[in-house]
C-alpha cells in the first residue's frame, strides 16, 4: 500500500511539472515599463455581458483572484483592469468545461485606458493553473 501512494506521489510531481513547463513553452507575457506591480487590479472579460448567463465567468474570475491575491491587491475598482478573451467548450466525456487560446491585456484606467500589459497563452489549461503562471511571471516582472 506504502509503494501505491508513493508511485501516486511520484506521477503527481512528475505530471506538475509537465504542466509547468507545457504552460511556461505557450505562455508569453510582455509589460510595458508603465506597468507597476504594486496597482491594484481587478478582471474583466472582452464579451462579459455574452459570459454571464452561461456563468463560465465566474469561475475563471474565481481562480484569478485566488491567484493574484498571493501577488497583488485585488479590488473591484481598481487601476488596472484585465481584459480577457478565451474559448470554452463542454467536454461531455469528462464532464467539465474545457478552456484554450487565452489572451488579455492589462489597461491602465487611470492613464487614458493605456494597454500595459499583454498575455498569450495557446493550448487547453487548467483555470487555476494559468491564473497562477499569469500572476507569477507579472510579479516577477522589473517595476
Amino acid at each position: 500500500m506504502k509503494k501505491f501512494i508513493y508511485l501516486l506521489l511520484i506521477l503527481s510531481a512528475t505530471s506538475f511539472g509537465q504542466n509547468a513547463k507545457k504552460m511556461s513553452k505557450n505562455l508569453t507575457v510582455s509589460t510595458t515599463s508603465e506597468f507597476n506591480k504594486t496597482v491594484s487590479i481587478s478582471f474583466a472579460h472582452k464579451n462579459l455581458e455574452e459570459l454571464k448567463a452561461t456563468g463560465a465567468f465566474d469561475k475563471i474570475v474565481d481562480a484569478f483572484n485566488n491567484a493574484f491575491l498571493i501577488n497583488f491587491t485585488v479590488e473591484n475598482n481598481s487601476q488596472y483592469v484585465l481584459i480577457m478573451d478565451y474559448k470554452y467548450y463542454y467536454s461531455a466525456g469528462r464532464y467539465k468545461m474545457i478552456y484554450t487560446n487565452f489572451s488579455a491585456n492589462i489597461i491602465d484606467m487611470d492613464n487614458n485606458n493605456k494597454i500595459v500589459a499583454t498575455i498569450q497563452y495557446n493550448g487547453k489549461f487548467d483555470l487555476d493553473a494559468l491564473a497562477k503562471a499569469i500572476s507569477s511571471k507579472l510579479y516577477k516582472t522589473k517595476t
